[in-house]
């Protein structure tokens, strides 16, 4: 005999149905849609990995303390931008909570600043 197994839903289930779908209505047009709310984090994650890439690619070419500066530098600027913004419009920066991902981006940073200004010429 076939029972019904809880917390499984079945295909024909009415709450399956795609929210667009509901009561006969049609998916919205694209030209009534808003933002979204994480635009202003995913632009910051953007610009925080494009500068991970530039130290990166600094620290290859040889300049290894301007590269690790500008690698430390985009890490403390990711913490900064992800304690100012609205949890909702964090976007990509979200990883964890708002003081975890703040405090291991600054962690990280202070220590690789810390390091290029450390370490001597040599």
């Amino acid at each position: 005999m076939d029972l019904p197994e809880p917390g499984r839903r079945r295909a024909h289930d009415a709450g399956d149905a795609p929210p667009e779908r509901r009561r006969g209505r049609r998916a919205r047009s694209r030209a009534g849609m808003t933002r979204p709310d994480g635009v202003s984090g995913t632009r910051a994650y953007v610009a925080l990995v494009v500068a991970l890439c530039v130290g990166l690619m600094l620290v290859a070419l040889g300049a290894w303390r301007q590269g690790i500066l500008v690698l430390g530098s985009s890490f403390v600027g990711g913490a900064v931008v992800r304690a100012a913004l609205p949890e909702p419009r964090a976007g990509l920066l979200r990883v964890r909570g708002r003081t975890f991902d703040v405090a291991w981006m600054l962690a990280v940073g202070a220590g690789l600043v810390a390091l290029a200004f450390v370490v001597p010429e040599g």
